[in-house]
């Protein structure tokens, strides 16, 4: 009688011992989920708040004007558009001009 206690009692200490790893296991998975899934809360939230901003900026009519013009090179009639293109300072154009 008593070989067949200590034998059942040995199983389900077993048993048990694989449920709380099994657990475990979960746990932590569910834990690097839970951490993967507040990266990417706090990533769409600074977006929202960068573009918010931009919304705010270009509410106002300036501000609206000042993009279109720059990003579009608009002007308006009677102004000249001028472009200013830095020199090549690149080495390879410096010795090909300078024999």
């Amino acid at each position: 009688m008593k070989p067949t206690i200590l034998s059942f009692l040995c199983v389900l200490i077993l048993l048990v011992g694989f449920q709380v790893t099994s657990f475990l296991i979960d746990k932590s998975e569910a834990v690097k989920k839970f951490e993967a899934a507040k990266m990417e809360f706090n990533k769409a939230k600074a977006e929202k708040s960068a573009a918010e901003s931009d919304l705010n900026y270009l509410a106002n009519p300036l501000n609206l004007e000042k993009e279109f013009r720059s990003r579009f090179n608009l002007v308006r009639p009677g102004e000249k558009l001028t472009i200013i293109i830095p020199e090549n300072t690149s080495s390879t154009s410096s010795s090909t001009s300078n024999p």
